[in-house]
Formats: structure tokens, sequence, C-alpha cells
């Protein structure tokens, strides 16, 4: 990074907003917040930073991860520590993320964000990158209502594995697209898995209420520490996978304007055209 950069972000603190980054949309976002920390003032002068144009999205997000890292190893009793390690964990190699967490524990372990660290260590293990001819990966899911799935019960049939998340805005701008696929291709033998990445079931319940998912809709509310996020290695939403009906991966995409693509690999699996 730009050495003129790094020291307008380490200016003396103005006022107390952050930088947020959107992960479906790759754009920052501005939140008024609070002060949590007379120590964190650096990391408020990254809003100063990309409000005057003087750092890139790339530059902001490398910022970001070298003032929060640093901030959890000098201030490893701090909750904010704990706050910060939680965002910055899939940025660090799985070893650094255990030693920070042994760190930080004592001092914090009554706050649910520890739980939510050690969900992501636990799951770790979990990484993949799935290719095509890859198998489908078997759970027991949890339904809206709380009651489970096998995934196992899906047999001969194509599966069209959708992964969104409420709040997701690209994720619900895909499901009128998906209803219209499932409608025209339900009968030819597809079933469509809405796995939502959510780790409150109110929010679940809500967005499935006000959107209607199409198919079977199922989360195992882990959210992004989920073992389906991790083997499916995730990394932009709404993300679709289509599996053959002997559930080997035929295609994955992502991206709300994908259903073009979705429709025509779907037409081929399942109709020879």
């Amino acid at each position: 990074m730009d050495d003129a950069i790094m020291r307008f972000i380490w200016m003396t603190p103005g006022q107390s907003r952050s930088v947020g980054y959107d992960h479906c949309s790759h754009a920052l976002i501005m939140r008024d917040i609070l002060s949590l920390d007379r120590d964190d003032a650096p990391y408020q002068q990254i809003d100063g930073a990309v409000r005057s144009g003087n750092i890139s999205t790339d530059s902001f997000l490398h910022a970001t991860l070298i003032y929060q890292e640093s901030y959890v190893r000098a201030h490893p009793d701090s909750f904010l520590a704990a706050s910060y390690l939680n965002d910055i964990k899939s940025e660090l190699n799985i070893e650094q993320v255990k030693s920070y967490l042994s760190a930080i524990k004592p001092a914090n372990a009554k706050y649910p964000v520890i739980k939510k660290i050690e969900q992501f260590v636990a799951n770790y293990k979990y990484k993949s990158t799935p290719k095509n001819g890859d198998a489908f990966y078997e759970s027991i899911l949890q339904k809206p209502d709380g009651s489970p799935f096998d995934s196992r019960a899906i047999s001969g049939k194509a599966i069209l594995l959708f992964f969104w998340y409420s709040g997701c805005g690209p994720c619900h701008k895909a499901i009128p697209g998906l209803k219209e696929l499932y409608q025209k291709y339900k009968s030819s033998g597809l079933e469509i898995l809405s796995f939502s990445l959510d780790s409150k079931q109110e929010n679940w319940k809500k967005d499935i209420q006000k959107f209607d998912p199409p198919g079977i809709n199922v989360s195992d509310l882990i959210g992004f520490n989920s073992p389906f996020f991790f083997h499916y290695a995730v990394s932009a939403f709404p993300t679709f996978i289509i599996f053959d009906t002997e559930k080997k991966i035929r295609l994955i995409t992502s991206g709300n304007d994908e259903i073009g693509l979705l429709d025509a690999s779907l037409n081929v699996l399942l109709n020879g055209k």
C-alpha cells in the first residue's frame, strides 16, 4: 500500500465513524457507530481516507486487516480484540486464529463472539475447493420450523443448491428467477435446496416469509462458520451449484444475473437439449 495512504489513515482521530465492506456488492459502506474503545482511533480514520478518495477498496481492506490484527496482538484483554478477531479470522491462517483465540479468550470468554470464533476453528477442517464431479456433501440440516432434514432424502433428482442469507439484496433479486426455474423443471426431476447462511432463526424465517425462496428451505444456523460454507468455498452471493441425478457437481456459479446460465445448464441436464 502507498505510504502516503498509510500516513493518512493513522492520523489524529476525527469524527467517530466507521467504514464497512459489503461482501455481496463489494462496495464500501459508511455507517455511524459508537466509539467502543479509546485506543481505536486509528481505525476510525479509514473512513476519512475513503471519503477523501485517497484509498481504494483493496487498500481499505488491507489497511483494516493490518490495524485490526495489530490491535488483537496489543490488546488481548479488550472486548474489541475479540470482535476484531471475528472480523478478520478468514483472512488469517488457521494457526494464527488459534493462537489469537487462546490469547483473548481468558478475558472475553463470556461474550458470544468467542463461540463464533470457536465454531470457525472447529469447522475449518471442512474447507475444500469444490470442482465438477465432486459428490454432494450429505448432512442433517434444519427446516425453518426446527425439524431435521436429511439431505439423503433427495435421491434420483437433479439438485440446484442455492446459497443465500437474510438481508442479501442480490440473493433476493435472484429468487423470482429461481421460482421460474423450479416451475419449469420440477416435473423433469429438479429439486432446489435453498440453504441459508443465517445464524438467527428469526431473521431466516422472516426473509422466507417475505421472499419465499423455492424448493426446500434449510440451514444449520451456524452462519458463515457452517461446514457447508467451508466445504463449498462460498465467496460471493448468491452462489449456485447444480448436481446431476447421481449427486455429482455439474456447475458452480455465482451472481444474481446467472439465471440464464442455470436455465441452459438444467435444460441440457434434464431434457438433453
